[in-house]
């Protein structure tokens, strides 16, 4: 009878039972032991997309200075990425085996219909290249600050050949939201809490890594936004509306340099 009753009632299902419903993510309320797991596969997560983030800003600074003007220089950069992004799924495996955490608790899913995380997507992603172009456009007119000369992403984008294009689409639209979403939206708030001071504190460390004065103010209520659906809905989504924003800040900046 014992044995029935262990298999009927497992502890880990009993934990999650008896915690209260939410709509947030979870883990909530859950044992000590379970939320240790949590974070132990966060925090593995976290140093592989840091080493991975590292290597990509290093290869591309080394490359862009060795080949000039020459889409080679790409390569490394948008390689380190692809290994970002797969270490960090790829920590989340390692996690559930080892830990038996579920893949709903490692990665939760929100239950809505494509149609609605598609239109989600989509009008946020606006909203947001709206938003953020008329903070940055505040920020450079109050500090007179050329944003041509004081971006490196312009340059990029100024007279590009064709396989530039194409490596800069793969890291920017499949890739960077990937690692950065996963990084930024799930595994730091998780370590750090759910609080409004822990998100804007992770979205101001998003805003700073990368790496342009002037667009803080814009990328700090960018990161903010996404901390918002995160919860509203799920990670899947993060990525989806950082892809899209991302292409069309990409197109708005090439069409400009044109």
């Amino acid at each position: 009878m014992e044995e029935d009753s262990r298999i009927d009632s497992p502890k880990g299902e009993n934990e999650l039972e008896i915690a209260p419903s939410s709509t947030e993510s979870p883990p909530v309320m859950v044992s000590a032991r379970h939320r240790s797991l949590l974070q132990k596969c966060d925090l593995g997560a976290l140093l592989l997309g840091i080493v991975g983030m590292i290597l990509n800003v290093m290869g591309l600074s080394l490359f862009l200075a060795l080949l000039p003007n020459n889409s080679l220089y790409l390569v490394p950069g948008i390689l380190c990425s692809a290994i970002c992004s797969l270490a960090i799924v790829a920590g989340y495996a390692i996690g559930h085996k080892k830990t038996g955490i579920q893949w709903s608790e490692l990665i939760p899913t929100a239950h809505c219909g494509a149609a609605q995380r598609i239109l989600t997507i989509v009008l946020v992603a606006i909203l947001l290249v709206i938003v953020v172009l008329l903070i940055n456009l505040a920020v450079t007119c109050l500090f007179h600050i050329d944003p041509k000369t004081s971006n490196p992403f312009v340059t990029l984008l100024d007279n590009p050949d064709v396989p530039s294009l194409v490596l800069i689409f793969i890291d920017l639209v499949i890739f960077t939201p990937i690692y950065e979403e996963i990084l930024f939206r799930l595994a730091l708030p998780r370590l750090l809490g759910s609080s409004f001071i822990a998100n804007l504190f992770v979205s101001l460390i998003f805003a700073i890594f990368h790496g342009v004065a002037w667009g803080i103010p814009g990328l700090t209520v960018f990161a903010l936004t996404l901390c918002y659906f995160r919860y509203k809905q799920d990670i899947f989504t993060c990525i989806g509306v950082h892809a899209l924003f991302n292409l069309l800040g990409a197109l708005g900046i090439f069409m400009n340099c044109s």
